[in-house]
């Protein structure tokens, strides 16, 4: 620490995480005035989204004579004419004083370290207030049916079986609806060479309104990153993801923000398109099943789960 400063934070106070989005953010960081207080100082603590809106918090002041450890809580209002939206907000601490009425900072630091999120499920339970299970619907050579999607309360895990017999898949999807954000699962595909995984943002008609992720499952490690507007596919890249996805569980991202879509594995920016969104609201799906484009030898059964899911 430097005692020269009047003020400094006490190591790394940021919080780190995620966490729900609420009306009010609270977080409580700690200082040290190096000296006493010989003119008020001024603190507030604040959010900024990837387009650069802030969330700021009532300004706080340390009032002559203090000095020492001081801990301050500061409440963020998240209220505003828009929803806030999911993903990650970088966070500004800043101190000031008044000198001839103008401010003089004496701290401004910043941290990436937090996260947002309307909806953290870690599936303990399966909420049908936030989730609908597909009932019957041909996709492909297959059919998603309810009875292929089930909630493993043990494992606290949402398993979706295919069935190579019948050609049977499950998906299951959002209530809600959404246009922008970031949107996060961690899951282990089926090893069930000839059906995908889909995890995606989609909305009716076909190709106006849907941000994809496709996984092969197989051994292979085939991803696909998809993107629709308008009645057609505007951008398409097929990836290899350097592992076996079969194995293990992986995270897997996309956000969809006004003027970008990118996409992640295991926190690592894979593609990005800059480009205007401007979609109407759509349902988180994640689905898994047996497309007709796909023809291998030999079609098999398997079982996906998903671990927890953020957005």
């Amino acid at each position: 620490m430097d005692s020269s400063l009047p003020i400094q934070l006490i190591d790394n106070p940021f919080p780190h995480g995620d966490f729900l989005i609420s009306n009010q953010f609270d977080v409580s960081i700690p200082f040290v005035l190096n000296k006493p207080v010989k003119d008020p100082i001024y603190l507030n603590y604040k959010l900024t989204d990837i387009h650069g809106t802030e969330y700021t918090s009532d300004t706080y002041t340390v009032e002559k004579g203090n000095e020492g450890k001081l801990t301050v809580a500061f409440s963020v209002s998240l209220t505003n004419d828009e929803i806030p939206l999911s993903g990650d907000y970088k966070q500004t601490i800043t101190a000031w004083v008044l000198n001839y009425k103008q401010p003089q900072i004496l701290l401004e630091e910043e941290s990436d370290s937090i996260s947002l999120f309307h909806q953290i499920d870690k599936f303990e339970a399966f909420d049908f207030n936030k989730w609908e299970i597909r009932q019957e619907f041909p996709l492909g050579r297959s059919i998603l049916h309810k009875s292929q999607v089930s909630h493993i309360t043990e494992k606290g895990k949402v398993a979706i079986l295919l069935d190579e017999t019948e050609l049977r898949g499950g998906e299951f999807r959002t209530v809600e609806k959404y246009q922008a954000g970031s949107f996060r699962t961690s899951m282990k595909v089926a090893n069930a060479p000839g059906s995908i995984t889909g995890f995606f943002l989609y909305a009716p008609p076909d190709y106006y309104n849907e941000v994809d992720i496709e996984i092969f499952n197989d051994s292979t490690g085939t991803i696909m990153y998809t993107m629709y507007k308008d009645g057609k596919e505007r951008y398409h890249k097929k990836a290899n993801l350097g592992f076996d996805p079969t194995v293990a569980f992986h995270e897997y991202r996309f956000d969809v923000y006004e003027d970008q879509v990118a996409f992640y594995v295991d926190g690592e920016l894979q593609e990005k398109w800059m480009t205007t969104t401007e979609y109407e609201p759509m349902q988180l799906m994640i689905n898994s099943w047996y497309p007709s484009w796909l023809s291998p030898e030999q079609i098999h059964s398997g079982e996906t789960l998903i671990d927890w899911v953020k957005y």
